[in-house]
């Protein structure tokens, strides 16, 4: 019955059963707590009773009826006050544990480190941008890197083609001529004309390519990894 009760407190009652036989009475009523609580702790019985303890005990003889004691291997049940009395108690006893625990919780929270849960969203139109930054995006440097440079060479290759080809063009008639003096390399633009649009393949293939690869790929959000919060930073 008194499992759940700290070692003091059994005293106490160990106490108020003794004093309950002394008056005779056949029940630990809530003066035989009171004279427990003295007996097993004189000064907490001074520190919280404003009459000495002698005077307690005084007025408690004075005002109950003294019968034959009983011996004190008698098991002595508590009266229906006295059960209150502990209920009380406990009931208050369970109240400052838990201010106890929520004072604890606090100071741990206040002095220990916290995690910090990160999250990147992503955009899906990322995703039909030329130059691999769809992959950057999906988390694929290295397969977005390549596609950059790939993208670079070939884009180059076929604008630099198309500059060279209008350089090479007659001014007056707009046309290539191999034949007389000054005659335009029309064979060079030819070959200048091959390599722009073999670049502008290439160039926009990647483009396409890389898009379908980082849609397929796309997440919306990114778990990166978690931050630990020192005590002091922002949470």
């Amino acid at each position: 019955m008194f499992e759940r009760y700290t070692e003091k407190a059994r005293r106490v009652i160990f106490f108020a059963r003794y004093e309950a036989s002394q008056f005779g009475s056949p029940y630990i009523e809530t003066e035989h707590l009171l004279l427990g609580i003295i007996r097993e702790d004189k000064a907490l019985g001074n520190r919280f009773l404003r009459s000495a303890t002698a005077t307690i005990r005084r007025q408690v003889e004075s005002q109950t009826t003294v019968r034959e004691s009983l011996p004190t291997s008698v098991d002595l049940p508590l009266s229906n006050e006295s059960k209150r009395v502990l209920a009380y108690a406990a009931e208050e006893a369970e109240r400052r544990r838990q201010r106890e625990l929520e004072a604890e919780r606090r100071r741990l929270q206040e002095i220990s480190p916290s995690i910090e849960r990160r999250v990147i969203q992503h955009e899906f139109w990322v995703t039909m941008m030329p130059f691999g930054i769809g992959q950057f995006q999906n988390g694929d440097r290295k397969l977005g890197t390549f596609l950059a440079v790939s993208q670079l060479v070939t884009g180059a290759a076929s604008a630099g083609s198309a500059l060279l080809i209008e350089q090479l063009r007659d001014n007056a008639t707009g046309k290539f001529d191999d034949t007389g003096p000054g005659a335009t390399p029309y064979k060079s633009a030819q070959r200048l004309n091959v390599v722009k649009w073999v670049g502008a393949a290439l160039f926009y293939g990647l483009w396409v390519g890389g898009a379908i690869q980082a849609a397929i790929n796309f997440k919306p959000e990114e778990q990166l990894p978690d931050r630990l919060l020192q005590p002091g930073q922002g949470r």
